[in-house]
């Protein structure tokens, strides 16, 4: 802007060296750099605090989605063992009235109870490996008794080996 223009535009309060767009104030130049730095490094830090706090945000939900992902997928592999065992047990239902099955949280199902004689045993191990494989078989079935319940927790068939 010219001189004169700024003279003949120029309010009355208002410096003639001064841009009309600036708001006239009492305070040196030095103090008004260091308010513009104080604001420059307020509007930085609340940038920088909002970054954290998204950036912790997102990887506490990336974590809870992990964990219930994960929870849901040991529940739905357990819930398809136990309907492939309810069926076997349902089908020979006067055998097995003792034996039940529950969800374990390492994400498979397991027996618990007791079977009349060795042979429903081997029946039901011999089932329960063809359907999930001898190891997953022998966990499954580690709280299934022949005969009387133990106090110990482990079937016949360990106690023999």
């Amino acid at each position: 802007m010219t001189r004169l223009a700024a003279l003949i535009y120029a309010p009355t309060n208002m410096p003639i060296d001064s841009s009309p767009y600036e708001v006239a104030s009492e305070t040196p130049a030095g103090s008004r750099t260091r308010f513009m730095s104080s604001q420059r490094l307020i509007y930085i830090g609340v940038s920088l605090a909002v970054f954290l706090l998204i950036l912790i945000t997102a990887a506490t939900s990336w974590l809870a989605g992990t964990l219930i992902g994960e929870s849901s997928t040991y529940h739905r592999i357990a819930a398809r063992q136990m309907a492939t065992i309810e069926s076997f047990l349902d089908q020979h239902s006067e055998k097995y009235t003792k034996v039940t099955v529950h969800e374990a949280s390492s994400g498979h199902a397991y027996l618990m109870g007791s079977v009349d004689s060795v042979a429903d045993f081997d029946l039901l191990r011999t089932e329960m490996e063809r359907a999930f494989g001898a190891e997953l078989a022998q966990e499954m079935m580690r709280l299934v008794d022949v005969g009387a319940e133990s106090s110990d927790g482990r079937n016949q068939a360990e106690r023999r080996e």
